[in-house]
């Protein structure tokens, strides 16, 4: 019995059998009318049934029907009229069809005529074959306009301009009617929603439906008052990290070649020159954790963080914990306690001094221009951090403000952006750059992308671990990020991290850098002019700052210190 229902079960989450029944459930469109030509041809070539028999059957078969539409009117009509007398016409169609096919078989079997029974049967059966595709669109595109006219409240809801690969939507457009109030975002949500229910289903339950999931991008063409849906190019399912060997760059991941900004092994990509800070959102399992650790190891490979990075872990993940004690890593942080001495006495006075040297060169007050190598900070799970430390929340904001001007990016990771306490509002104004890993909630979508007006593709975006949609410079683009496993977990991918800090070179002690002698500096691991906090286990890269080549005009002037400037304007006031 159990193998019965299992086996009844998958059946019925098979495309091919659900589209079987579908045929013969529908057949009242086009099978009625063969039955009933097949019925007449056995009545005439075998002399059957008696005319007597043939009468009763012309006369019990509108009744059956008639009985069965009632039936069905009575049950579903309480709820809606409308939905009462759909009920009925197609309850009406299929009881006749029902009837007809016994007025053709049962005369027939009588009679003898075995085989051509059995070969109209057989000609049915191919024919609802063959007709599987072209009913299984129609379908969908019936669902699709029901959809929509129940969001619009409108029945001239049209959709059209299908475009198809087999039995797969590439391209749709639903015209709503003109009226509707399309400019309010509570309303495309709705329609949005409704259209990738009924193209995608339900949520996947199992990781091969999740695979098998395509992508959906929407856009609403106000012009024309409608939404533009188009299937998103198929992506590979993961991408393995490598190193590409491109400079100044990250490779956000593997992208359609039509937005690729280049070809590396055969493989387009998008490229992310970050110049922003960033917001980073994805639900847990969807590989958000692992496409960053991967842009941050090729960042700091490739020279786009030569200032290094800071990585706080809200969450305690361990995400970047294969980052410690590397080269061109100031700090991991995965407790309050690592949290507020990394954020307030390591991150904050350094976005600080970088913020006044620029000051102090744009008012004239140092004959130094400022050069700040990029730096990134990132801060995963950005609401527990603040939950567990309230006090950093005035330096978040400080640094949300300042740090790009001092070249240092933040990048803010958070699982929940729909959450009221997940960004807080002054930081979530300065980030730019925008990304999420696998589909978003019509609230979670809106958050993440509100500086974009077609944020609704992000609920679209297929559930595999590393699919990401990006808005980047203004563009949208969907990236299979690159998969960066742990060395501990697989020691083959210890060669794409920066090597250990204790792997370098070791040289004699030299003194601090002079700013106008930076590239004649043959000792670049030198130690830093001014110390930093020390966190255990942690390896403090080299801050390349140093006192002046030559001695200020006032002796009370120090243009290594960020504030001497307003202390001399006070003196001379």
């Amino acid at each position: 019995m159990r193998a019965a229902v299992l086996l009844a079960t998958r059946a019925e989450r098979s495309a091919w059998w659900r589209e079987a029944v579908y045929a013969f459930q529908d057949g009242a469109h086009w099978a009625w009318a063969a039955a009933v030509v097949a019925a007449a041809t056995v009545w005439v070539a075998r002399g059957m049934p008696s005319p007597v028999t043939a009468g009763a059957a012309a006369v019990v078969m509108p009744i059956g029907a008639t009985l069965g539409a009632a039936r069905a009117w009575r049950r579903y009509s309480s709820t809606d009229p409308a939905e009462g007398r759909a009920a009925a016409r197609t309850s009406w169609r299929r009881w006749l069809t029902a009837y007809a096919t016994a007025a053709a078989v049962i005369p027939a079997v009588m009679a003898g005529a075995v085989l051509p029974v059995g070969l109209a049967v057989v000609a049915l059966a191919e024919l609802a074959i063959l007709t599987i595709p072209w009913r299984a669109r129609r379908r969908l595109l019936y669902r699709i306009r029901i959809g929509a006219a129940a969001v619009a409240g409108d029945e001239e809801v049209e959709v059209g301009r299908a475009l198809w690969s087999g039995r797969h939507l590439d391209q749709i457009h639903i015209r709503y009617p003109v009226d509707w109030a399309a400019h309010r975002p509570g309303r495309r949500d709705e329609l949005v929603e409704r259209a990738m229910w009924d193209l995608c289903g339900p949520p996947p339950r199992t990781p091969a439906e999740a695979i098998a999931r395509p992508d959906y991008l929407s856009t609403f063409n106000h012009v024309e008052t409608r939404l533009e849906i188009e299937r998103v190019p198929s992506l590979p399912h993961r991408l393995a990290a490598r190193n590409w060997d491109q400079r100044e760059a990250i490779v956000a991941g593997q992208t359609t070649p039509d937005v690729a900004d280049a070809v590396i092994g055969g493989v387009p990509v998008a490229l992310y020159r970050p110049k922003a800070h960033a917001l980073i959102v994805g639900a847990t399992q969807h590989g958000k954790s692992s496409g960053v650790r991967a842009w941050v190891v090729d960042g700091l490979t490739h020279g786009v963080f030569p200032g290094g990075m800071w990585g706080l872990d809200g969450k305690g993940s361990g995400s970047l914990a294969p980052l410690i004690g590397r080269q061109g890593v100031h700090a991991i942080a995965h407790s309050p306690e690592e949290w507020r001495a990394v954020l307030a006495e390591d991150i904050a006075p350094t976005v600080a001094r970088r913020y006044a040297e620029i000051l102090a060169w744009r008012s004239g007050q140092s004959d130094h221009r400022p050069d700040h190598p990029r730096a990134v900070a990132i801060l995963d799970e950005i609401q527990q951090i603040l939950f567990a430390c309230p006090d950093l929340a005035d330096t978040l904001n400080t640094l949300a403000r300042q740090a790009l001007e001092a070249n240092v990016l933040l990048w803010v990771l958070t699982q929940r952006p729909d959450a009221a306490d997940a960004v807080p509002g002054a930081v979530r104004d300065q980030l730019v750059d925008r990304i999420t890993f696998g589909p978003l909630s019509g609230s979670g979508a809106k958050m993440s992308f509100d500086i974009a007006d077609d944020w609704h593709r992000a609920m679209g975006v297929a559930p595999i671990p590393g699919r990401a949609l990006t808005w980047l410079g203004g563009l949208w683009r969907p990236v299979q990020a690159p998969w960066l496993p742990i060395p501990a977990d697989d020691p083959r991918a210890e060669p794409l991290y920066p090597p250990r800090a204790s792997q370098r070179s070791a040289a004699p002690p030299a003194p601090p850098a002079r700013p106008d002698d930076r590239q004649a500096d043959p000792n670049p691991g030198a130690a830093p002019a001014e110390p930093a906090p020390v966190i255990p286990q942690v390896e403090e890269i080299v801050r390349d700052y140093g006192t002046p080549s030559a001695p200020p005009p006032s002796a009370a002037y120090d243009p290594t210190d960020p504030y001497a400037h307003r202390r001399r304007r006070r003196r001379r006031d």
